[in-house]
């Protein structure tokens, strides 16, 4: 809700003065906006208390050493990233080794929530100095690249995970001053990025940029960057409405088909089993087509409420409606003390917002980083039986007996109660 009024609301409200713009779409763009937010509510609501998820129980010392090879890969694949020629890096849909590099490089933020649950819980130094460490990459792409997603995705990663994890809240004033901040600097962007990267489409300090001077960041029109929105309104949601009429007018929708050819456009490379093999894997759908003559730019992402319309039409609203349902329930079993389904919960929630500006697809193509980076190395680092499991019950029931249970610690075992046990 706070990202859809500080993103979506001021330039819808903008696209109100754009005087060609088709009323029809405009009218279709509002009613879709409305459908897959309430549909996103009511599916969050519908599994709040439902289902509950298995625990796995992993020892603290084998979390450690994989959020340190995790920050490792997302180090090294951030910076060969960093490293690769500007025409590669401004290309609107990227592949090849910016597509590889871009995959490793993801493996940082799972490094950094593992470490941040680390040090948060058991106040462990080496997860402070390895959560230390991706925080100056992730700040690198948010803060001198001028990424969005990527600064929405660091601010959460720290707030999320000090909400359950210490199982503090943040004050609202706090909430406050982060949304104000985060609405100016999601809406004045252009104008941040013309100061960091000096017109480039990407940067980073390991390529010879730098964090802008406050005299710099004084001169940023805020003010005028509200004013342009609330008259121009933002190429997002122009974009939206233009698609979305065109959709209505021409019709053949995908029915959720695109989300595969996405699949294979970002998992099979074509290096290795070559493109002709790439291309077989896809599904030929039908290009959405412009019937109104408008032409968005390469590097302009249209919202979520989009792909869903092209999908389905109206009933295009499933899709939020499932990742509603799904965030719901994650979030249920994460209070409850999973600490498995909390990491997935904080690592989602960022690709959730940014359904205000992105595809759905970049929430859906998280579940295979999910599934790589996450699932099977905990899976295979999990305790076996035997005593060690039998520690963690008793440990949990001890907890629940006293009154003094810690649901952020369960299926956890701490260095200490590990050795402990291994000795028995």
């Amino acid at each position: 809700m706070f990202a859809f009024c500080g993103l979506a609301v001021p330039q819808i409200i903008g696209t109100f003065k754009i005087p060609d713009l088709p009323q029809d779409g405009l009218m279709d763009m509002l009613l879709m906006c409305i459908l897959c937010l309430l549909a996103l509510l009511v599916g969050f609501r519908w599994t709040r208390e439902r289902p509950v998820f298995p625990m796995i129980q992993v020892s603290t010392g084998k979390l450690l050493a994989l959020s340190a090879v995790l920050s490792l890969v997302g180090g090294i694949g951030f910076f060969l990233l960093m490293r690769l020629p500007f025409e590669e890096l401004n290309e609107g849909m990227w592949s090849g080794a910016t597509v590889k590099y871009n995959f490793f490089s993801s493996a940082c933020t799972y490094g950094f929530v593992i470490s941040l649950y680390l040090y948060l819980r058991f106040r462990s130094i080496p997860g402070l100095l390895i959560a230390a460490a991706n925080f100056l990459f992730m700040f690198d792409r948010a803060f001198v690249g001028g990424r969005r997603s990527a600064a929405v995705n660091l601010v959460l990663c720290i707030i999320l995970s000090w909400w359950l994890f210490r199982k503090k809240t943040i004050p609202r004033i706090a909430v406050l001053v982060i949304m104000v901040l985060g609405s100016i600097f999601v809406n004045t962007i252009s104008d941040y990025r013309q100061i960091t990267l000096k017109g480039d489409a990407f940067g980073s300090l390991f390529t010879g940029y730098s964090l802008p001077t406050l005299k710099n960041l004084s001169n940023i029109d805020v003010k005028g960057g509200f004013k342009r929105l609330e008259n121009e309104s933002g190429s997002e949601y122009v974009g939206a409405a233009y698609t979305i009429a065109s959709q209505s007018k021409l019709g053949g929708y995908d029915f959720g088909l695109i989300h595969w050819n996405l699949l294979v456009d970002n998992y099979v490379p074509a290096q290795l089993f070559g493109q002709e093999f790439k291309d077989s894997c896809k599904i030929n759908l039908r290009a959405n087509e412009n019937d109104y003559g408008y032409e968005k730019a390469k590097s302009t992402a249209l919202p979520g409420i989009v792909d869903a319309f092209c999908s389905f039409w109206f009933f295009g609203f499933i899709k939020f409606l499932v990742i509603g349902a799904f965030m719901g329930a994650m979030m249920a079993n994460a209070k409850r003390g999973n600490f498995l389904v909390g990491f997935i919960y904080i690592l989602l929630v960022p690709h959730l917002l940014v359904l205000v500006s992105h595809p759905t697809q970049f929430f859906f193509l998280q579940i295979p980083y999910m599934v790589i980076f996450l699932l099977i190395p905990i899976y295979l680092l999990r305790e076996h039986g035997g005593s060690t499991t039998r520690a963690v019950r008793r440990k949990n029931r001890r907890g629940a007996s006293t009154g003094n249970s810690s649901p952020e610690n369960l299926g956890v075992l701490d260095q200490k109660e590990e050795t402990q046990t291994q000795t028995t």
